[in-house]
């Protein structure tokens, strides 16, 4: 089976907002909409603090045209009051809302403006700006741009350590983001030191099953997974599966992607009978959400494809690798993710004895990584994921 790979960051980096706070005391008195039809208020009768409140939570319930809403009027209001550096941090956040989505050159603009006004506003680069630098250089690792990713985590590490103690929480996202970037250099025993490292670091300051950093975790487990240590990974995703259950009852894009990693693991094994209804639960709840979060989506039924290529049912597999090549082509045409699909696809039409569509296929994959930076492409690294956000 070919594995696919991208921690996030979107994971993930856990739907990484790049400023995401942690949810105000009184949450549940701010929410104004947790469910049914989103009808925004007639007026702008919040302060931007509430506003803020109100996008972060609905970023949590996976709900992102309506956390944009509330960015984009905090974003108004931030600046009709001059309040510049705020500004430049919701550009940030609203950066972060579409790579969860995709929309990668969006996000690289929203990015640059962020960095652009904390510099201008702010002085410097201190540790606002890093982290919206940090934020960009993991945009590009998920792009493939990986000259470019290198440049900004590191001017990114730089500022971090020199402005935080060694055992700062505020060193994690740092430390995860860097991780992520050298397992898609194939550097894995590296990565998992930084890891290793970030989990401490979380530990210590706010205990084992705090929801968190269990990002870190998970991107952990999708390393193990990939250098083929199961029982490392299925120990992991299942206690991450437990926090983000005991968070969000009502099921999340992260539980959705924990049981299909769950179902991969288990398909790897060739346990396909305990890896159907994870699929099943993972699918019935991404498929209600795959305008939201398209590269999760795409994920999932690519590690569908996976399950049925192992039991030999190509024309399944094929069905569900043509539904991961859609997706990512509406996302990033030519990019290591669509090659990724198309390579996956092109077996699955081999297997069916489709020869000349099958060789098309790899031949446009050939021709996208060839247009990539060098060693911007590891075969078994190339896939998007994003989860709730980050606090």
């Amino acid at each position: 089976m070919i594995r696919s790979f991208l921690a996030a960051v979107l994971l993930l980096s856990c739907l990484s907002t790049a400023f995401a706070q942690q949810l105000p005391q009184d949450a549940n008195s701010q929410l104004l909409i947790t469910h049914g039809d989103f009808r925004p208020p007639a007026s702008d009768d919040l302060n931007p603090k509430a506003l803020h409140d109100q996008a972060i939570i609905f970023t949590e319930l996976s709900r992102y045209r309506e956390a944009r809403h509330y960015y984009l009027r905090e974003l108004g209001a931030r600046t009709r009051r001059g309040e510049m550096v705020e500004v430049a941090r919701v550009y940030g956040e609203l950066g972060a809302l579409s790579q969860i989505e995709g929309a990668f050159s969006s996000a690289e603009v929203l990015y640059k403006k962020s960095i652009a006004l904390f510099i201008r506003c702010a002085g410097p680069p201190d540790l606002q700006t890093a982290k919206v630098l940090n934020e960009l250089g993991w945009l590009y690792t998920l792009w493939g741009r990986m000259d470019d990713a290198s440049e900004m985590l590191r001017k990114a590490q730089k500022v971090a350590q020199n402005a935080l103690p060694e055992d700062s929480p505020e060193l994690i996202r740092y430390l995860d983001f860097n991780a992520a970037f050298l397992t898609q250099a194939g550097k894995y025993a590296e990565a998992e030191k930084l890891w290793r490292r970030a989990i401490e670091i979380g530990e210590r300051a706010w205990g084992p099953d705090s929801p968190r950093y269990d990002f870190v975790r998970i991107h952990l487990g999708q390393m193990y997974a990939i250098i083929g240590d199961y029982d490392a990974a299925e120990q992991i995703f299942q206690h991450c599966l437990a926090i983000e259950r005991n968070l969000i009852q009502t099921g999340s894009t992260a539980q959705a992607m924990l049981l299909a990693e769950l179902a991969s693991v288990h398909a790897h094994r060739r346990q396909f009978a305990r890896a159907e209804p994870l699929f099943a639960e993972s699918l019935k709840f991404i498929e209600s959400e795959t305008d939201r979060t398209p590269s999760v989506h795409a994920l999932i039924v690519s590690y569908y494809g996976d399950y049925f290529m192992a039991q030999r049912r190509w024309s399944d597999a094929q069905l569900q690798y043509q539904r991961a090549l859609d997706i990512r082509e509406k996302m990033m045409a030519d990019s290591p993710t669509v090659a990724a699909s198309l390579i996956a696809l092109s077996q699955a039409l081999r297997k069916q004895g489709r020869k000349k569509e099958a060789k098309q296929l790899m031949a446009r994959a050939a021709m996208i990584m060839a247009s990539q930076p060098a060693a911007a492409y590891n075969s078994k690294t190339v896939d998007v994921r994003a989860f709730r956000a980050a606090k």
